[in-house]
């Protein structure tokens, strides 16, 4: 590998990590907010907790082959990219 090519990887590298961090940080902003609106509503519902639980189990089965499937395509691009298909 030349050092021009290993200066484009590290980018690459970095560019990735810094996409990850953006993610990470997005999806603790998201989590923080839902949970003040949970705690709201929590608070003017007694019923909530019941009502909640079952929307997620219904979300949930919905969901979950969508979420397992999209996993699936990442382990695949992530095979392919350590195989070399993409280098």
């Amino acid at each position: 590998m030349t050092e021009d090519e290993k200066v484009r990887l590290r980018a690459l590298f970095a560019c990735i990590i810094g996409m990850l961090k953006a993610n990470g940080e997005m999806t603790v902003r998201v989590a923080t907010e839902l949970e003040a609106v949970t705690q709201a509503v929590r608070g003017l519902d007694p019923t909530f907790d019941d009502v909640v639980s079952h929307r997620r189990k219904d979300a949930r089965e919905i969901g979950d082959p969508a979420i397992r499937s999209t996993l699936a395509e990442y382990d695949e691009l992530i095979r392919r990219v350590q195989n070399g298909d993409y280098l």
